[in-house]
């Protein structure tokens, strides 16, 4: 009960930020169906990145996956540059692969030169094949992107 409600806690501000209606003038279509938009300010991103900051350092396992989808979501608009730590941690330690991938594209999502330095040395030393896979695919990505 209480990994729910800390769950619940960490969350609702996503819940709430992805359904909360900006004043707009006349002129502009409003759309609440697409989250990335010219709508949420700044200071509402803000707070979505530092709650998922805050489940990145959670003990439950499922609020870091949900924390890595957001930001492989929403890598373009988002501030998780602090959780890198705990993603290389992840994406070096956790004994599932699948996971150890999606730290991996979550990763490449915050598009930082020093970490993809780190996953272009890891590359020749990842025991998996399917994560070493992915690692391959996400640096041709990054070294093809405009």
């Amino acid at each position: 009960m209480k990994h729910f409600l800390t769950l619940l806690l960490l969350l609702s501000p996503v819940f709430t930020f992805t359904t909360q209606a900006t004043p707009v003038s006349d002129t502009e279509d409003l759309t609440l169906a697409a989250p990335v938009d010219a709508d949420h300010s700044a200071a509402e991103w803000k707070v979505f990145s530092k709650n998922l900051l805050r489940a990145m350092t959670s003990d439950n396992e499922g609020l870091k996956v949900s924390a890595m989808q957001h930001m492989i979501t929403y890598g373009e608009v988002i501030d998780v540059g602090e959780a890198r730590v705990e993603l290389m941690r992840i994406y070096r330690n956790h004994e599932d692969t699948r996971v150890r991938r999606m730290a991996v594209v979550a990763l490449a999502s915050m598009h930082d030169p020093g970490v993809m330095q780190y996953l272009h040395r890891a590359e020749r030393f990842e025991p998996a094949s399917s994560v070493r896979k992915t690692i391959h695919a996400v640096l041709a990505d990054y070294h093809t992107a405009p």
